[in-house]
Formats: structure tokens, sequence, C-alpha cells
């Protein structure tokens, strides 16, 4: 499938990123969500205006200072989330152990470019 990312300069972007196989941990590991957040700020600078933290998926939306870093955003939160946590991940696919990911994320995530009010 191919996944097309828009870039409007100035917008807020509505993202959401789900664990691998909707894994219920997520709220089991708030200090480090923010921790994720914290050390991806002094790489890229950006504001979050909303965050919602559920079991399995967090939703937030961000104002990123240039609208290309977004990708590099969720990129380094996920990174150090995923070195920073020690979970089960008996269940990884022989492709996932292959390219030594952890199975902590799904590995694509959502993004939506907010438009206006409606949106």
């Amino acid at each position: 499938m191919n996944y097309k990312r828009y870039f409007i300069p100035n917008s807020m972007v509505f993202i959401t990123i789900v664990t691998y196989n909707r894994k219920d941990f997520l709220l089991d590991y708030i200090d480090l969500i923010k921790r994720s957040f914290k050390y991806t700020k002094t790489k890229i600078s950006f504001n979050i205006e909303a965050i919602v933290i559920l079991k399995n998926h967090i939703h937030f939306i961000l104002q990123p200072e240039n609208i290309n870093d977004y990708p590099n955003i969720v990129k380094y939160f996920k990174t150090y989330f995923s070195r920073n946590i020690n979970i089960d991940n008996s269940d990884l696919t022989e492709g996932k152990k292959y390219k030594k990911e952890k199975g902590v994320w799904q590995s694509r995530y959502w993004a939506h470019i907010i438009l206006d009010e409606n949106d």
C-alpha cells in the first residue's frame, strides 16, 4: 500500500499511534511517554496542543515548527519509547525479528493535517 503524507506549512497535525497487536500497556508507562516527548523536543521543535493516551494507542495534535518534521517527531518518539521499555515480545513475527523490531508499535501511524476549525 502506498501511503501519502501531506505537508501544509503552519498546520497542526492529528496523529494516532497504535501498539503492536493492540497490546494494552500504555497507561502503565505514562512517565516514559512524557520522557519520550521531552527527548523528541531536544531533537525537533514542536508543541503538543492536545493528547489522549489510551491502553493501546495515543492520539495527539501537534504543531511542528517545520511541518516537514512531523514524521521525524513520530520516529524519535517511537524509537525512544521502544528503547526504554521492557515488555514481552514473544509474539513477534519472524519478519519483525529480522528487522530487529521490539514489538512495541505498529509500523505505520495515522496522520491528518488539520485544515480549519471544522477539522
